[in-house]
Parts: C-alpha cells; structure tokens; sequence
C-alpha cells in the first residue's frame, strides 16, 4: 500500500530488500521464530536463504543464515510526511506548527487544551472531543499537565538513547542489513539513504537527562 501510495503521491523510494543476519548456528532458531511470527501477522513473503545465497545478493556479508525480505524499503521520510500533511488539509484537517500545549482539562464535554504559539506567544483553548497524545520523548509531560488524567495511567519514563554512526565512503551493501535483535533493541543495523550514504547504529545508551551528543569512541564497539 505504502508503494503505491508513494508512487501516486511521487514520493521518492526505492525497494532495495533486506536481511536479517544470524552470525552463529546459535540464533537459527532465533530467525526461524521471527519467520512465523511475520508469516502470523500477514507478512507471507519472508525468506530463510542459505549462507551462500545470502553472499549472492550481498557479497560483503557474513552469516551462517538469513532471512530476506524483498518487499522491504526505504522512503524520503520528509516527502512522505509533507504528501500526508496535504491530505489531511485536503479532508478538512488543520496542521499548526510551533504550538505548544500549556496544559489541559479533562470536562464533562470534552477536553480542553491551553495552546501557546511559541512564534507570538498567543493562548487559545481547543475544545477536544478526544486527543491522541503523540508527545514522543515528552508525552508524559504532557499527560501529567492534563487535569482529569489519572496519575496512574500515566507510564513511568525510560530513557534509552540510540546512536548512530555514518560510514564515509561508498556503501559495502546494496540493501539494508539487520542482526538478530537484542532484548530491547532491534540491535546494530545497517541502512543506506536514498543518497547512498550508509549509516550504523543503533546502540544502547542509558541516559538520565536528554540529549543529542553522540561519543565517538561508541564506534569502537559498532566495529
């Protein structure tokens, strides 16, 4: 669906195929798992390929196994999101940028934010008859400023920071190249941009505070 979308919408793509990489005999029941769990989810077209056949569509990789998924791909992320801004202004939707929510008010008609735009300092209030809280590293902030939201609905906050890494240079890989996934992560990865240019990560960064820096001694280990 997302294909066509993005061929209607001329969205730029590319269906460049990934694998999923088991490095040790170890993890082929890992990848095995991870087959039938897609085919269960409607996800009919994976693959468990040979060490061999997977050196014939990537020949700088190293495996025992692998899975191929060769409806996978990647996406200009910024088109994309630009191509869904306009159907929903299409459809009667309104998309405000540089506007903070204040704080809110769950109300027997609904719920009622305080807005702030961050441009002109204006407040207004939105009456809501249902609000989708998609705050990202801030959606507990915001829940909690909401009146009317019980504290305990509210999920404590875990700060777990991914670092990614850019290969100089011309990519070794064709298409995207995955590990087993670890607990909590889906492991180092690498992917390619619609540019070519490759990038490593991510790793897994405990944090207390957040931040953007990336050390990078942290390469060592993505070696």
């Amino acid at each position: 669906l997302l294909y066509r979308y993005c061929q209607e919408r001329e969205v730029p793509f590319r269906n460049c195929g990934k694998l999923l990489v088991a490095t040790e005999d170890s993890q082929i029941p890992t990848i095995e798992k991870i087959r039938l769990g897609a085919a269960e989810n409607g996800v009919t077209d994976l693959k468990i390929i040979s060490r061999e056949e997977a050196r014939e569509l990537e020949p700088e990789v190293f495996c025992v196994k692998a899975i191929l998924s060769p409806s996978t791909g990647i996406v200009d992320s910024h088109s994309l999101m630009e191509a869904f801004k306009q159907d929903c202004e299409t459809r009667g939707g309104t998309v405000v940028f540089n506007t903070r929510v204040i704080d809110g008010q769950v109300r027997d008609t609904g719920i009622l934010l305080r807005l702030r735009d961050e441009l002109s300092g204006e407040v207004s209030e939105l009456l809501c008859r249902s609000v989708v809280n998609c705050g990202g590293l801030h959606a507990q902030k915001i829940a909690h400023s909401i009146e009317g939201v019980p504290a305990a609905s509210i999920p404590r906050v875990y700060l777990s920071k991914g670092n990614y890494l850019t290969l100089a240079g011309r990519s070794p890989f064709r298409g995207l190249v995955y590990p087993v996934p670890e607990v909590g992560s889906l492991g180092i990865h690498s992917i390619v941009d619609l540019g070519g240019q490759t990038r490593f990560g991510p790793d897994q960064e405990a944090i207390e505070e957040i931040h953007y820096e990336v050390d990078p001694r942290r390469g060592d280990s993505f070696y």
